[in-house]
Formats: C-alpha cells, sequence, structure tokens
C-alpha cells in the first residue's frame, strides 16, 4: 500500500498534553521553539543599493559615516575583532579603504605604485586578502626570546660540582620605517683589539594564517672585519655585510663561526598583553626550563 494508506494526524495527540503543562518534568518549556520558522533578513554588504534600516539602537544612533570614522582608527587586528560583533560590522569592515590605508602603512618602503601593482597582480585587487597572505613584521608589539643552557661551574673540594642555569632573553621591537630596537643588534659590531661581527639570519611565520607570530633563528654568525674597510664606510653596517656568504670573513685573525646556541624562536607579545605574558614574568615565578 502507499505511504498516504497509513498517514495519520499526530496534531491531536501533542494537543491532548496541554493538561499537563503544570507538571515540569513531563512537559519542559523551551522558548527557542517560538524561533523555528521566523526568517530573520541579513545586513546588506557594504556600499550595496538594496541596504534597509537596521532596527539595533547602536545603529540607528551611529551614523554609518562616524562608523567608518572609528574603524579607520583601529588597528588591523583590533579591526578583525569587531568584524565578530554583528554581520553589520563584519561587512562594514570589509571597506576597502580599511586595509589598503593598513597595507599602505606597514609596506611604506616599498611604495605606493609597488604595493598597488602587487594587490592588482598576486591577491586580486583585494587589500584585505594582501593584508591576510603576504607575510610581513609586526610593529604592534614585541618578538620575545628566552634562552636557557647549563654552565657547570668550579668544582670544590673534589665532592660538589657547581650547576648554574643560565636564563637570558632577546627582545626585537620593529617600526612602519625599518628601523627596529633590540637588546643585540641583527648586525653587532663589538669594538676591541678585533672587531667582530655577530650576524642573524631569521624567517618570519605564523602560527596561524596571518598571524607572523614567529621569528625563528636559522642561524647566528660571527665573523671579522677590516678596521680599513669599516673606517671607510659611511653606511649602515648592515648594507656592508648585506652580500657576504655565510663563511666569509674579512680579518684572518677572526674566522667566521656558526654558533649552535641561543636558537630559541621569537614569540610575539602585543603590547597590550606584555604586563600578564609569561616571558615576561618576575623572577620569582619564572619557570627556569632547560631544554633536553
Amino acid at each position: 500500500s502507499s505511504h498516504a494508506d497509513i498517514s495519520i494526524d499526530i496534531r491531536p495527540e501533542f494537543n491532548s498534553f496541554d493538561h499537563l503543562r503544570s507538571t515540569g518534568y513531563i512537559s519542559t518549556d523551551r522558548p527557542w521553539l517560538k524561533l523555528y520558522g521566523i526568517r530573520v533578513p541579513p545586513v546588506s554588504p557594504f556600499n550595496s543599493l538594496t541596504s534597509t534600516p537596521d532596527l539595533a539602537l547602536i545603529h540607528q544612533c551611529l551614523p554609518d559615516e562616524l562608523l567608518i570614522e572609528i574603524f579607520g582608527r583601529m588597528s588591523p587586528y583590533t579591526l578583525g575583532r569587531a568584524a565578530c560583533v554583528c554581520r553589520k560590522w563584519k561587512y562594514t569592515t570589509r571597506n576597502p579603504t580599511l586595509w589598503r590605508n593598513a597595507c599602505l602603512k606597514t609596506w611604506q618602503r616599498n611604495g605606493i605604485e609597488a604595493n598597488f601593482r602587487m594587490v592588482q597582480s598576486l591577491y586580486d585587487s583585494s587589500w584585505r586578502k594582501m593584508w591576510v597572505q603576504r607575510p610581513r613584521i609586526r610593529i604592534d608589539g614585541l618578538y620575545v626570546s628566552r634562552n636557557t643552557y647549563i654552565h657547570t661551574g668550579i668544582t670544590e673540594w673534589q665532592f660538589k660540582k657547581t650547576v648554574n642555569v643560565v636564563c637570558y632573553y632577546r627582545y626585537l621591537r620593529f617600526f612602519p620605517t625599518g628601523k627596529f630596537l633590540y637588546k643585540i643588534e641583527m648586525a653587532l659590531l663589538y669594538p676591541g683589539h678585533r672587531y667582530t661581527l655577530v650576524r642573524m639570519r631569521l624567517r618570519v611565520r605564523g602560527t596561524t594564517i596571518g598571524a607572523n607570530n614567529r621569528l625563528d633563528v636559522l642561524k647566528i654568525l660571527t665573523t671579522g672585519v677590516n678596521g680599513t674597510e669599516l673606517g671607510n664606510w659611511k653606511g649602515n653596517i648592515l648594507e656592508l655585510v648585506e652580500d657576504w656568504e655565510e663563511n666569509e670573513t674579512h680579518d684572518p685573525d677572526v674566522p667566521a663561526v656558526s654558533h649552535s646556541r641561543g636558537l630559541t624562536p621569537f614569540v610575539f607579545v602585543p603590547f597590550e598583553e606584555a604586563d600578564t605574558s609569561v616571558l615576561n614574568l618576575p623572577v620569582e615565578k619564572m619557570d627556569y626550563f632547560v631544554p633536553g
């Protein structure tokens, strides 16, 4: 027989439970069932011609022009958090002007024309896509690297041997102009009887797409520098050693050496989290972790 022959109307059976509403353990109140079948109209995308008035109080009191002005003063990462508030803010943060300003500020050394050509050829003319996918050095915080190692002390009376746990930090802060602050310069020249140059090769990466929150220390090299060559050089020390090979030294008495200590990656810490970060704890709360 067909399905129509055995179908029954179950609505009267549901109505028979009306007298049991006072019994909580039999008939449970489910207010969310009232939302079934109600269609919530979506907010129109940015610059849409079919936009309808928003009934939210904050959107009635805050004009779109003022909302764009507020978003324009936010950092790109704060802008991403604002996009999670509601659908209107999500579409409003897609305004290409906001991401264009962020990209031009971040890569200002490349020039405006070069950035426009790159966003058109590599990122489908989307400034937001360029911001998310293009690797960059973050300037809204610090890169911190904590290094530990064991140093053996002097033997006392052949019974005790002192072992010291050495813990030290490296801090890196970058600026939009390309300058940076580093406790030990990336190309640091130690003065003395012989000039010794310390070079560090770094690689930027992210734990998630667009995070750029790690700097891997690939190599730390020390090499010699000729004093006469250094005295005649008028530019930046980084420009002097930019084309040097890894094993190249300009002083026969100071050979090029590659070091294996202090290769712990740099971890990015935003400025607003610097006081609470585990990389900025006081001495009594510090975890002296020694890698095996």
